[in-house]
């Protein structure tokens, strides 16, 4: 569970920590880091969602966070719905639990999910838009790569390495 801090990125499980260098590289704090750049680490990732299977998620979400949730008319407003949604990503939907309602949406029945600028996630779900906006800590790119995951695995075409971007 990697947080970054200006040039710096550290795991909060295991202390492991690294800085960006001047040079474009990941030198490792307390001895060797795994990857020399980002776009390896990126490479890396990829391959470890494209070896995921994400139906053992099922049943236990893989993530859970606090966001603020809104519809998103196209071209005409964006009508917020709750500032303290608890979200849960599983491995074939997202749950999102408000105040007032419980809203499941199933990625068989997701259109798409995309990131949409700094810290935004847009779910195309059912002829409607949720934006979803977290903490300068939310990563929308876990939910689109779980989702094309699913996809992928769905259609068959479970070694694609496309994940969405």
């Amino acid at each position: 569970e990697f947080e970054s801090e200006r040039d710096t990125v550290k795991c909060k499980k295991c202390g492991l920590s690294a800085t960006y260098s001047p040079k474009k590289e990941l030198i490792g704090a307390d001895g060797d880091f795994p990857f020399r750049f980002v776009a390896d680490w990126y490479e890396y990732q990829e391959d470890f969602i494209n070896r995921l299977d994400v139906n053992l998620y099922n049943e236990k979400p893989m993530y859970e966070e606090k966001v603020s949730v809104s519809e998103v008319i196209p071209s005409v407003k964006k009508i917020p719905l709750s500032k303290n949604t608890d979200i849960s990503l599983y491995g074939n939907r997202v749950i999102m639990k408000t105040e007032k309602e419980t809203l499941t949406l199933p990625f068989d029945e997701t259109s798409t999910v995309t990131v949409l600028g700094k810290h935004k996630l847009n779910i195309y779900h059912g002829g409607k838009i949720y934006q979803i906006k977290g903490d300068k800590r939310f990563n929308a790119l876990k939910y689109v790569h779980i989702y094309h995951r699913y996809k992928n695995i769905c259609k068959g075409e479970e070694n694609v390495k496309f994940l969405g971007l």
